[in-house]
């Protein structure tokens, strides 16, 4: 967890993950330290973490429900099982968006969604709060810190490029607040996430490009060659317009869902992914 001004709601956050627990163990860890922002400041905690078996990001103002802890570290562990320790794995789930007083406001639901390095580049959907991971995955994050760009987003191209393995869960295990205070606050409704995205494509720097070229620097030759082609496309599409019409046109580039795949694939067209 990395908190900055979430004193109103860290106690209810604190408890709902205590409560994963048969009892309070003492080996909680709390460090205070300079403000480095949102993105550094997770990916610091996380490679500054003592070594365990398992590490999750938390926010400073959600609820854990029960069994999140028990059932990401259950599937963890079967992916293990089969592929050994040494594999990078992370577990994702679903949640609710609630206000400030933990009433429903929408659903966040992924059972569509599809995961490979060309969804990835093409929209960057990962919730920090929603993943847990094993310690292959975080010493990949720890290894190659450099190429990260969000502490969360980042881990989805890192472990699909290097052969691991995403666990979409589709249990809800956490509500996620929305209130005036929230530091990261994504849109509530549904026009307000299309608003969102109109806005998006119209912004000239995203993290498409530079996840593709950070990507093919560090696994380049040992990606699959259809793979690496698609990400050379989106590494150089901002300099040909032959690059762009094959990302449109490829069905590869999809995420499982339209209007995500849409507006991703307009943004490639306006030279804004």
């Amino acid at each position: 967890m990395s908190t900055f001004n979430g004193e109103k709601y860290l106690r209810e956050q604190i408890d709902s993950i205590l409560s994963d627990y048969e009892k309070i163990h003492k080996n909680i860890h709390v460090e205070q330290g300079v403000n480095l922002g949102l993105k550094k400041s997770f990916i610091y905690a996380l490679i500054s973490a003592p070594e365990f078996d398992y590490y999750a990001y938390s926010d400073q103002d959600d609820v854990w429900l029960d069994e999140k802890l028990v059932s990401a570290v259950t599937l963890i562990k079967e992916k293990e099982s089969y592929h050994g320790k040494s594999v990078p794995v992370i577990w994702h789930c679903n949640y609710n968006f609630v206000d400030s007083n933990l009433n429903f406001i929408r659903a966040y639901r992924q059972e569509k969604r599809i995961c490979s390095l060309e969804s990835f580049v093409l929209s960057q959907h990962g919730r920090g709060c929603a993943i847990v991971m094993n310690a292959s995955a975080r010493k990949v994050l720890k290894n190659f810190q450099a190429f990260c760009i969000t502490h969360d987003n980042s881990l989805f191209p890192l472990v699909c490029a290097s052969a691991g393995y995403i666990i979409l869960d589709p249990h809800v295990y956490f509500l996620y607040r929305q209130h005036g205070n929230n530091v990261s606050k994504p849109p509530a409704t549904l026009s307000d996430r299309i608003m969102l995205a109109l806005k998006n494509m119209t912004k000239k720097s995203r993290y498409g490009t530079e996840y593709a070229k950070r990507i093919l620097q560090v696994y380049g030759d040992k990606l699959p060659s259809d793979t690496k082609n698609n990400l050379i496309l989106v590494a150089g599409y901002k300099e040909h317009w032959l690059y762009r019409i094959k990302i449109i046109l490829s069905p590869k580039f999809a995420t499982g869902y339209f209007l995500r795949t849409l507006f991703g694939k307009l943004r490639v067209l306006l030279g804004n992914l």
